[in-house]
């Protein structure tokens, strides 16, 4: 990782795999589950010997890959750590009838978006175990081809109706990954909507997460398209002690 203090199970992140598919016309061809291994949930680490503060992660893809998170894709397409912001982390794995293009990484030489070359659900996620009070902060952003945002209440790219969302959700890590009920999601910190634009430059978020103090609590981005490609990114994930 990015910081010699951090103590952080490491394990080996495995790509999903895909087939091939494509949008006919605005509709998905074939669809195909992929399924990931994982890493362990990363623990606190003890006070910085210089600021006396106790940063539990700065995950900024730093590493050049997943190192400490898991991903999972159904349909086409996957999260991807990348480096320069007109090039397709992986070619084979990009519309080319939507270049890709986003934003440079906003911290550092790398972060991570979703590309696709058709319909579906990715999710990039990872588990915290809170001994104490702690503040996350992170950047997004995103590019949509199709302007209007849908976000019924699931991340199934074969919903029938238009389903196009970005979101980052806190939830149980007991929960189904793509749930969105109300008992799984201990709180929504970011989501697209309608009537948003299509486009949203680098924007830093943070959001208190002392109330799962004691806690393990599960960390979600996930995106969803059926519409046309709507890439999504982040950067700069950090979760930093609080108080005293």
């Amino acid at each position: 990782m990015v910081s010699g203090n951090l103590s952080i199970f490491f394990q080996a992140l495995q790509r999903p795999c895909w087939v091939d598919v494509r949008w006919l016309g605005r509709a998905p061809v074939l669809v195909l589950l992929a399924a990931v291994v994982g890493c362990a949930s990363p623990q606190s680490p003890p006070p910085d010997e210089k600021t006396g503060k106790r940063e539990l992660g700065n995950w900024n893809f730093e590493t050049g890959d997943f190192t400490g998170w898991r991903t999972r894709s159904t349909g086409n397409g996957a999260w991807h750590v990348y480096e320069d912001g007109a090039r397709p982390p992986d070619p084979t794995d990009t519309d080319p009838n939507y270049p890709f293009k986003v934003p440079e990484p906003p911290e550092g030489r790398f972060a991570a978006v979703t590309d696709m070359r058709a319909p579906g659900t990715r999710i990039l996620y990872r588990d915290v175990e809170l001994d104490g009070r702690f503040k996350l902060s992170f950047t997004v952003f995103y590019e949509s081809h199709e302007v209007r945002f849908s976000s019924p209440a699931n991340l199934d790219q074969n919903h029938p109706e238009p389903n196009l969302q970005f979101r980052v959700d806190l939830i149980d890590p007991a929960a189904r990954l793509d749930s969105l009920a109300a008992k799984d999601v201990l709180a929504t910190i970011f989501r697209t909507a309608r009537g948003d634009p299509g486009k949203l430059e680098p924007r830093t978020l943070s959001f208190d997460l002392s109330r799962w103090a004691g806690q393990k609590v599960r960390l979600r981005f996930a995106q969803v398209d059926n519409r046309g490609p709507l890439r999504a990114g982040v950067d700069d994930v950090r979760l930093e002690a609080v108080g005293g």
